[in-house]
């Protein structure tokens, strides 16, 4: 058992050394017609951006937004970073949104953080019902 144990600890320890960046905190708040997402990272290295990926089912995700990381050269100081989403009042009908983080290393390599978040904000009548008529007529 211990032995396991310590297998587990160096492999998630690996893990933490190698990664882009440390993400700490990791959530979404609804607002009337968007949704706002907030994360703090650090330990940042080699990071070139971090990709905001939306669905509406948690399973088929979209990019709807990439964000140039802001880095200290020491990687050590932590960021906190925010996105509002502001183009969920053209969701049709289900309107919880699941979002997740995924982080592109200046390689390359694109490394998945494995918290999904979600959030289902408040539509108002005007933006919904103007949304249903543009429809109309694309």
């Amino acid at each position: 058992m211990k032995k396991s144990l310590v297998i587990l600890l160096v492999i998630l320890l690996s893990h933490l050394l190698y990664a882009g960046a440390i993400i700490s905190n990791f959530v979404a708040k609804k607002g009337t017609n968007q949704v706002e997402l907030q994360w703090t990272a650090s330990k940042e290295k080699d990071l070139k951006e971090y990709q905001v990926f939306r669905s509406r089912d948690n399973i088929s995700y979209e990019c709807v937004k990439c964000l140039q990381a802001e880095l200290e050269t020491s990687g050590e100081s932590s960021h906190t970073y925010t996105f509002i989403d502001n183009t969920v009042f053209k969701s049709p009908s289900e309107r919880t949104f699941y979002y997740k983080l995924k982080m592109v290393e200046n390689n390359g390599t694109v490394l998945e953080y494995d918290l999904v978040v979600q959030a289902t904000p408040a539509i108002s009548a005007v933006r919904h019902t103007w949304g249903s008529i543009k429809a109309m007529f694309r």
